[in-house]
């Protein structure tokens, strides 16, 4: 047996038995956004670093090569939101902790009888960095607090949300549009709470996983 990759429990593989192959993997390093130089406050900085570390590949799934087409998408379907490190050739690629943001399932085939021979997956990871996601939507302003100021912001976010009610289980709306990596948010979407790090809140939702700052997030009445 050939492993080509490794996330979790979860390989991709070459075996006499089974085959599931790597397709199309794209990653890049992409630095923040410039901040600017504005000296004014305490402890302000104009460090830059990294943005969150995104990772993209798919996969065909073929019932002529023994692979279990339905029962595959419904395990992946259970590993979204999850964190691991993601092998390559026995190596480490990307952080440490790598979310599943999404799977998206495409081009299944199906025989007379409804069962799936087919199906393409195209998986889309993100690290999994709470601190850095804030960072990153803090460098929109122009302005990054220093380490320091970061630690009394955590706090104070941490009582906001049990002030707020928010906890995981509970079930929310955003109140802006896009999320810290950008992607776009529907207000109208009820969520749920997965984790809350930092102050930032990770939600479950129709579209894949969102984190959001606590001020951005309310209860569902």
């Amino acid at each position: 047996m050939s492993t080509i990759a490794k996330w979790r429990k979860q390989k991709w593989l070459v075996s006499p038995e089974k085959i599931k192959d790597l397709r199309s993997l794209a990653f890049s390093y992409a630095q923040q956004a410039d901040n600017n130089n504005s000296t004014e406050g305490k402890g302000l900085t104009n460090e830059k670093g990294l943005e969150l570390f995104k990772m993209s590949f798919s996969t065909t799934l073929l019932a002529a090569v023994g692979v279990d087409v339905r029962k595959e998408i419904n395990n992946w379907k259970k590993e979204v939101t999850k964190t691991g490190a993601f092998y390559l050739n026995g190596k480490q690629l990307g952080p440490k902790k790598m979310r599943l943001d999404k799977v998206g399932v495409s081009n299944i085939l199906v025989d007379n009888k409804g069962r799936m021979l087919q199906a393409t997956l195209q998986f889309n990871f993100v690290e999994d960095d709470p601190e850095k996601a804030a960072d990153t939507s803090t460098s929109a302003t122009g302005v990054k607090a220093s380490k320091t100021d970061k630690e009394e912001l955590k706090t104070s976010k941490t009582d906001n949300l049990e002030t707020q009610g928010i906890k995981t289980g509970s079930y929310v709306h955003s109140t802006q549009k896009v999320d810290l990596d950008g992607n776009p948010v529907n207000t109208d979407d009820t969520m749920k709470v997965v984790s809350t790090k930092g102050g930032v809140v990770t939600m479950s939702g129709p579209n894949g996983t969102v984190s959001l700052p606590h001020n951005y997030v309310s209860l569902v009445d």
